[in-house]
């Protein structure tokens, strides 16, 4: 595998250039700085650290340079043998005619002679060859792999600046000097800016999707090796882990949504005002002359004592206005039966029944977040509730004032009853409790109806990520309620070995203006879900840390059926398996070291695009690499729907890919990518678990009624919306 190594060094030694420039640091330049011989070739790549070579010249390729390796037996000491092996049967000779005796011609002028023994050889006889930073041991067993750097892009790193996105591709290879270095770009040479660093222009065609693409390969020249880097940046805004997806969620209740679910409200508001009398007080304080002689009070009603209540039917019917939702109630058969008590001259009580035909309320509610933002408070407040009674009277029944005479000598001075009584009931319904839990009758049963709007709690709960939405907003209009969440996705365990990802991406939003019909049928719906592409991107990427897209594939179905593929059948994709021995079936393992990306596509199929999958062939049994490489490609969806309490996204296809080869510890040849062969095994790359996660958002529930999916939206401000009807649950 190349070498990924997340460096500052190479920012570092750009900054001490720039001191260096503006003489803050009196020092020649850069490359001494690093370059201990002075011979132009700094240390980190110099095969001859303490001996000035510019020319690096190294005729046995043994990773240390000729200017210091009197060992020319390569097994780790300059010892006699090596002069009466090689170096004396070179004397006087020439090495371009003796090529083999490039080794011994330790002064590089082109004869091996006497002054290489005096000069050269017997000054290092008994030490070591070298020292060379490149060797790949101290015996030189060749060159290290070129070590390559690249500092911009990072992997996994978020661009959020207008026009960065596939800007300049910058790095180093620290370890090749530049004489024999060649560094390509996505297939083009880069630029060599000297002591190892580099930079090219970023291709277009590097920007897929949501991710900068960027492929670097390194070349030592003298050996051949290659170092294969791919690095993927993310084209948008980073939203951290512990962070909220901001106005992700909309939910929108029209009023046609609203009337579907007045019968539960009504439903709820009958039982609390069934027990009337529980609402209403007991005593209402009247304190009040009735017979009254001028000077002096001859009957005081003291109050009345309510001993029962009764209202049947009420009817709500309930619509959304600006900045409120409308509350119009109609009650049967209010029926009061009370005592008036009384004091002074004519004390005995009298009993009575108050009866309407009709109790009609009305009032304004406002829908709000409440304290825990979790859940919704409904509040009457600014407004107040009216009550009017119609066919309203009062019957004395019982007591001193069922007389005939002094009922109505009682009737002529009481007050009017139907002004005493109105006030309690209106009090009865009110809804005082500002942002709180002890909501009035009908505010109450319009709480609970909106109950189930939040879809806190687990998101797919086999799948171990844990959801959570806040309210952040409610807005009213004339046509519905649009409800917005701030949401979060977290794993509930990350596993060991889980890929660091931080954070998710964010990209601009635009919240759903949901109107009065579907957008494409132009059909009145009950209740739309927008999801924003940020919440899905946050669940992706839990998904991603609790090892869901980690995947390994031991069969493969060529056309035959699947069946496992042994290492002599890749024989036929490069001939480097034939030298697994002994032969063993082969695993593909799929690991991602970046979370999917979903994409919003207005007029067209969600996709989600992968970068960064690890794709590794290895032994099944021995579990040896064989080969290593990246994919990047995208999946499309098939369908959205709402099916009972989920979400459900139809299969997602392959549509497209790109395999980039890293590197083979077995020689493969990154041409054998290119095998249609691979194009069927990759097949088997299929999108299941994707989906799974997808699925996983709940369905928000209302009191009993479940979403009759519609139709679905893709908009331009990167939601998805589904529009549904409420219908009864199990109908």
């Amino acid at each position: 595998m190349a070498r990924i190594i997340k460096s500052g060094r190479g920012a570092w030694i750009v900054g001490l250039g720039v001191l260096l420039a503006a003489g803050f640091i009196l020092m020649p330049s850069v490359a001494q700085v690093f370059d201990g011989d002075g011979d132009g070739v700094r240390d980190s790549a110099d095969n001859c650290v303490d001996v000035a070579n510019a020319d690096q010249a190294d005729a046995d390729l043994d990773g240390h340079g000729d200017a210091c390796d009197a060992d020319y037996n390569n097994d780790g000491l300059v010892a006699p043998d090596d002069f009466f092996g090689v170096l004396r049967p070179c004397l006087g000779l020439d090495v371009a005619t003796n090529p083999q005796c490039a080794v011994a011609d330790g002064n590089g002028d082109g004869v091996v002679a006497p002054n290489d023994f005096f000069g050269f050889f017997r000054p290092a006889l008994g030490g070591p060859p070298g020292p060379s930073s490149v060797a790949n041991t101290a015996a030189g067993d060749g060159y290290e792999p070129p070590e390559l750097i690249i500092d911009t892009p990072l992997h996994g790193q978020f661009i959020d600046v207008a026009g960065a996105c596939g800007g300049l591709v910058e790095g180093e290879v620290p370890n090749v000097a530049e004489a024999d270095l060649d560094v390509d770009v996505d297939g083009a040479a880069a630029t060599l800016l000297g002591d190892g660093f580099f930079e090219a222009p970023s291709s277009a065609a590097n920007l897929q999707g949501p991710f900068d693409i960027v492929l670097v390969e390194a070349v030592r020249n003298v050996t051949g090796d290659v170092t294969i880097q791919q690095n993927v940046a993310i084209c948008g805004s980073e939203i951290a882990a512990g962070a909220k997806a901001l106005r992700s969620v909309g939910i929108r209740i029209n009023d046609t949504g609203i009337d579907q679910l007045e019968d539960a409200i009504n439903d709820a508001a009958n039982q609390a005002l069934g027990n009337i009398e529980d609402l209403i007080p007991d005593s209402i304080p009247i304190n009040d002359c009735i017979i009254d002689l001028g000077y002096v009070c001859l009957t005081e009603l003291d109050r009345i004592r309510i001993n029962s209540a009764s209202l049947d039917d009420l009817a709500i019917d309930l619509n959304s206005i600006t900045n409120a939702v409308r509350v119009r109630g109609t009650a049967q058969d209010l029926v009061l039966d009370y005592t008036a008590i009384l004091e002074g001259t004519i004390e005995p009580d009298c009993d009575g029944v108050i009866r309407a035909d009709e109790a009609r309320i009305s009032t304004d509610l406002q829908i709000s977040p409440a304290a825990d933002m979790s859940q919704l408070d409904i509040n009457q407040n600014p407004f107040t509730p009216s009550v009017t009674l119609v066919n309203f009277r009062n019957d004395f029944d019982g007591g001193l004032c069922s007389f005939p005479i002094i009922e109505d000598i009682i009737n002529l001075f009481l007050p009017d009853i139907e002004d005493l009584i109105i006030p309690e009931i209106e009090a009865a319904l009110e809804d005082d409790d500002g942002n709180g839990p002890n909501d009035g009758v009908v505010a109450q049963a319009l709480e609970d109806a909106l109950g189930g709007l939040n879809i806190d709690g687990l998101a797919g709960g086999a799948l171990g990520l844990d959801l959570t939405a806040m309210f952040s907003d409610v807005l009213e209009d004339n046509a519905g309620v649009t409800f917005e969440l701030d949401a979060n996705v977290q794993p509930l365990a990350v596993p060991p070995g889980a890929p660091n990802i931080p954070s998710s991406i964010g990209t601009p939003l635009t919240f759903p203006n949901f109107g009065a019909n579907t957008p494409g049928g132009g059909v009145p719906y009950g209740v739309a879900l927008g999801l924003h592409e940020n919440l899905f991107n946050k669940l992706l990427r839990g998904e991603t840390l609790g090892g869901a897209f980690d995947l390994v594939i031991d069969e493969f179905d060529i056309g035959s059926g699947s069946m496992p593929i042994p290492t002599i059948t890749l024989v036929i994709i490069d001939p480097a398996f034939a030298t697994v021995s002994p032969v063993e079936n082969v695993v593909i393992e799929f690991t991602p070291s970046l979370s999917p990306v979903l994409k919003v596509n207005p007029g067209g199929t969600p996709t989600v695009h992968i970068a960064g999958m690890d794709v590794a062939i290895k032994g099944q049994t021995s579990g040896d690499t064989f080969l290593n490489a990246r994919l990047d490609g995208v999946l499309e969806v098939g369908t959205i729907a709402i099916n009972g309490s989920q979400l459900s996204f139809g299969p997602l296809t392959l549509s497209s890919f790109n395999l980039e080869f890293i590197d083979s510890p077995i020689g493969v040849s990154p041409d054998a990518l290119d095998n249609p062969l691979l194009q069927p095994i990759l097949g088997n790359l299929n999108g299941t678990a994707i989906c799974s996660s997808l699925d996983s958002i709940t369905v928000p529930s209302f009191l009993g009624f479940m979403l009759n999916g519609l139709e679905t939206e893709q908009d331009t401000g990167g939601f998805i919306n589904i529009y549904a009807d409420l219908v009864p649950d199990g109908s």
